[in-house]
């Protein structure tokens, strides 16, 4: 089975950006809607992989995520406090990752990672 390519959604001022990580060039595109952040986006890597004579892509083939202040942002219905209290982290460490002054560290084994980071990664794969 080949890897998926990861593709990071943002939200922007007025809509949504995305751009697709370990490309041969970056490729990404913009948006209004995540709907339309998807079908963008697959174009966009189409049109790459047919310049490189590579099979094209399908949805199926990509891993959308959202940075975490724009998930936050996507999903308003998403109580930033309980979701705190129910995994364990303290609200002001969950307002840091929110709005970015805080970052998730993708490195990180499970044996360096606290339970309430944990949970909150755990949390948010499942969404």
């Amino acid at each position: 089975m080949k890897p998926k390519i990861k593709v990071v959604i943002e939200k922007t001022g007025d809509g949504f950006s995305a751009y697709a990580e370990k490309v041969s060039l970056p490729v990404g595109t913009i948006g209004d809607s995540i709907e339309e952040i998807r079908e963008n986006m697959i174009e966009a890597l189409n049109l790459h992989q047919k310049y490189h004579n590579r099979a094209m892509v399908k949805e199926a083939d990509l891993d959308f995520q959202f940075d975490l202040s724009s998930f936050f942002a996507y999903y308003k219905v998403i109580n930033a406090k309980a979701l705190g209290e129910r995994i364990g982290m303290h609200q002001s460490l969950l307002a840091q990752y929110i709005s970015g002054k805080k970052k998730l560290c993708n490195t990180l084994s499970p044996k360096r990672l606290n339970t309430s980071t944990s949970a909150f990664v755990l949390s948010l794969e499942l969404y």
